[in-house]
């Protein structure tokens, strides 16, 4: 879903199963919802308007936040 002016996601409303997640180049503020799907190992935030990243998921192996103004991120 990268690349498609998004500015507005909830993350509690993917699938459980859902490991793979990319919104590179979109508009997002912020993360809605703020609960990841359990298995979500790979989640690419690359070049949005990110500013706080809230509890990530234990099992999460690649997480891309890069080009955003990221000021506070939990863990």
């Amino acid at each position: 879903m990268s690349h498609n002016r998004i500015s507005y996601f909830r993350f509690d409303r993917l699938k459980e199963h859902i490991k793979f997640l990319d919104l590179t180049g979109n508009q997002l503020k912020d993360i809605g919802g703020k609960v990841f799907p359990p298995n979500l190992e790979i989640l690419k935030l690359r070049d949005n308007r990110i500013s706080e990243i809230p509890e990530l998921p234990k099992n999460l192996i690649e997480l891309d936040v890069s080009m955003n103004k990221i000021s506070k991120i939990e863990n």
